[in-house]
């Protein structure tokens, strides 16, 4: 019983642990940056990631 009861908690525990995206949800990464060549550079950058991988997170 107690084995039992000790498998049951483990499942719970590792179950509430583990979290489940669904495919609706998107990431998005900001870039921050203070110079205005490294921002032109980023932004260009993250279009061509945006383009290139779509199932990847979204670049901004």
């Amino acid at each position: 019983m107690k084995k039992l009861l000790a498998l049951a908690l483990t499942l719970c525990l590792l179950l509430g642990v583990c979290s489940f995206a669904s495919a609706a949800d998107t990431t998005t990464l900001t870039m921050w940056t203070f110079i205005a060549q490294h921002q032109e550079f980023f932004e260009k950058a993250a279009e061509r990631w945006n383009a290139e991988n779509p199932d990847r997170p979204e670049c901004t």
